[in-house]
């Protein structure tokens, strides 16, 4: 079966989406107190915040609205994502 213009687009999107949604959901049963970042990545890769944030109401809320303005790009540059997430942990 052949796939219709948009249809990959659309796949991206959808994954993308669900991603987004389970990130929220995880951000919001974080443990008061439990220290926390994100790491988005694409063609680059970049950190939520420059270091470990604590989390609180405030903290997560706003983390989850950063989520939420993530969207598809062009590739997966897994290597840089996990080489940031690696180092916030130093």
């Amino acid at each position: 079966e052949k796939s219709q213009p948009g249809q990959i687009k659309d796949l991206k999107e959808s994954r993308i989406e669900a991603c987004k949604a389970e990130l929220v959901k995880a951000l919001g049963e974080l443990a008061e107190g439990t220290r926390f970042n994100i790491v988005a990545f694409s063609a680059e890769a970049w950190k939520y915040q420059e270091k470990m944030i604590v989390a609180n109401a405030a903290n997560v809320k706003a983390a989850q609205g950063w989520v939420a303005k993530l969207g598809p790009e062009s590739s997966t540059n897994i290597r840089d994502a996990l080489g940031l997430a690696f180092a916030l942990g130093r």
